[in-house]
C-alpha cells in the first residue's frame, strides 16, 4: 500500500516561486496520484509548453459520438491557468478540475488545477472503457511501470510569473559558475551568443567539424540571434545550405533556427 508522503517546501530569499519535493515509497498498482492547486479565479482554458511553442486548450478536447471529450493533456516543462504556473520535471499531465465546495460551472470553467505527480499501470493500452469502446492502442502487458519503488518527484510553483519559460529555465537549468584559473586568448569578459525571444535547443558540432547552434521562437513573436565576431551559414534540419548569414539574425515567429558557424581563421 502507499505508505508515507513526506513533501518539502523550499522557499529561497529573492525567488517568486515555491520548490517542492515529494518522498513516497510506492507499493500500489494501478493507480493515479495527482496534487491539486485551487485557482484564485476560475479558468476557462490553460496554457502549456509543448516541443516548440505554447498551446491554449479548453476543458475538453477530441470528444465525439464514439468516446468523451478528453480533458487531461500534456505539458512538457510548464502548464499555466490563471494567474498561477507550475513548472515540472519529468511529470507531463495535467487537467482543470473542480473540488468539492467549488462553484460548479463544469462545461465553462474548472476551479482548480490538477497535477498528475504518480501515474501507473502494467498495460500499454486495456479495453473496453466507460470513455471509449475501444483500446487506444495494443493490449501489451508492460515491465516495470507499476513504479513500486521509492520515488522523488519535484515541481514548483509561482502566481503572476511574468515568463514561464525563465521559470523553467531558473528551477530546471540554473546557471552554474565556477573559478579557474584564467589564461588562453580570450577577453576576460564577453558573449559568444546572444539570443532575444529564443530558446536554444542545441549547441553541438556537425560531421565536418563546424560548431551548429540551433534555437526556435516559442511566443509567437520575432526574435533574434547574435554571434558576435562570427559567420556562417543558414541550414535546414538536415544541415543543407538555406543561406548565408553574418553575427546576427532575425527570427520569425515561430521559426526554428539552425546555424552553421564557419571557422574561426587562425
Amino acid at each position: 500500500m502507499l505508505q508515507t508522503v513526506t513533501t518539502v517546501l523550499e522557499l529561497r530569499a529573492d525567488e517568486a516561486l515555491l520548490r517542492v519535493n515529494c518522498s513516497l515509497l510506492n507499493q500500489v498498482q494501478d493507480h493515479r496520484m495527482r496534487v491539486h492547486f485551487p485557482l484564485q479565479a476560475r479558468a476557462h482554458s490553460s496554457v502549456a509548453e509543448c516541443a516548440f511553442g505554447l498551446v491554449e486548450r479548453p476543458l475538453a478536447a477530441e470528444g465525439g459520438p464514439n468516446e468523451w471529450g478528453v480533458p487531461t493533456f500534456p505539458s512538457r516543462r510548464f502548464v499555466t491557468a490563471g494567474d498561477l504556473t507550475v513548472t515540472h520535471l519529468g511529470l507531463c499531465e495535467y487537467e482543470l478540475v473542480d473540488l468539492d465546495g467549488d462553484a460548479q460551472d463544469p462545461l465553462t470553467t474548472s476551479g482548480a488545477l490538477a497535477l498528475t505527480l504518480l501515474r501507473c499501470t502494467g498495460w500499454l493500452s486495456r479495453g473496453p472503457m466507460a470513455s471509449r469502446p475501444l483500446p487506444a492502442g495494443p493490449e501489451n502487458e508492460l515491465l516495470g511501470s507499476q513504479l513500486q519503488k521509492p520515488l522523488t518527484l519535484q515541481y514548483a510553483i509561482a502566481l503572476n510569473y511574468p515568463d514561464p519559460y525563465e521559470l523553467a529555465d531558473r528551477v530546471w537549468s540554473p546557471v552554474q559558475v565556477v573559478e579557474s584559473l584564467g589564461g588562453g586568448s580570450l577577453n576576460d569578459s564577453g558573449s559568444k551568443l546572444e539570443v532575444s525571444g529564443m530558446e536554444v535547443d542545441a549547441v553541438l558540432t556537425d560531421s565536418s567539424g563546424r560548431l551548429v547552434i540551433r534555437c526556435h521562437e516559442p511566443l509567437g513573436h520575432q526574435g533574434w540571434m547574435r554571434v558576435p565576431g562570427r559567420a556562417g551559414q543558414i541550414v535546414d534540419l538536415l544541415g543543407n545550405h538555406i543561406g548565408e548569414f553574418s553575427e546576427e539574425l532575425k527570427v520569425r515567429p515561430h521559426q526554428i533556427l539552425t546555424v552553421a558557424l564557419d571557422p574561426i581563421e587562425p
